[in-house]
């Protein structure tokens, strides 16, 4: 069984608590970015997914991450590859149940102008926390592109700028006030 997860943002407590909750074992579960990796000092993300990976062995569950616009895209190139969670460089391929995905990461932020000021200014004062990455969207390789085959499902954080979502009722106040200031 493979399941799909959305945006978690580092709320690790209560994904394994869902997962326990629901009783969720032996399956496949892609989280499609902004899991919420990054923010901190790497010594202290690494400890953090080792304990994620350890639950997630414990109930026979792999984890595949795609990486968001809310994620340090410098967890996401190979090196965070531990037994049941997977940080997925893009434009990996699995086929997973006998079907083709392509693994595609990164997004643009609608708060990227205060997660830019932020980081200045954690710069400013020797912090090393980061909430934005220069690198957070999309990054094209036509060259990766032009060479895939047979792929049956993209997973992506973001989507393309053709595809536009169904808003009849309008994105609400929250998005709205954050394109005000981008």
């Amino acid at each position: 069984m493979i399941l799909l997860l959305g945006d978690i943002h580092g709320n690790f407590n209560f994904l394994k608590n869902q997962i326990h909750t629901k009783n969720i074992t032996d399956c496949t579960i892609i989280q499609v970015g902004d899991f919420g990796i990054g923010f901190t000092y790497k010594e202290n993300d690494k400890q953090t997914l080792e304990n994620l990976n350890d639950f997630l062995k414990d109930v026979n569950v792999t984890m595949l991450v795609v990486r968001g616009n809310h994620d340090n895209p410098n967890f996401f190139n190979g090196d965070y590859d531990f037994s049941n969670l997977k940080l997925l460089p893009d434009y990996t391929t699995l086929n997973l149940e006998g079907i083709n995905f392509l693994f595609v990461g990164g997004a643009v932020s609608v708060d990227r102008t205060t997660r830019i000021k932020e980081n200045a200014s954690n710069i400013k004062y020797g912090s090393r926390k980061r909430c934005y990455w220069d690198s957070e969207s999309v990054v094209y390789k036509p060259e990766i592109t032009k060479t895939l085959k047979d792929i049956d499902v993209v997973i992506t954080h973001t989507a393309p700028d053709w595809c536009h979502p169904n808003n009849k009722l309008g994105f609400g106040s929250f998005v709205e006030d954050w394109a005000k200031h981008d």
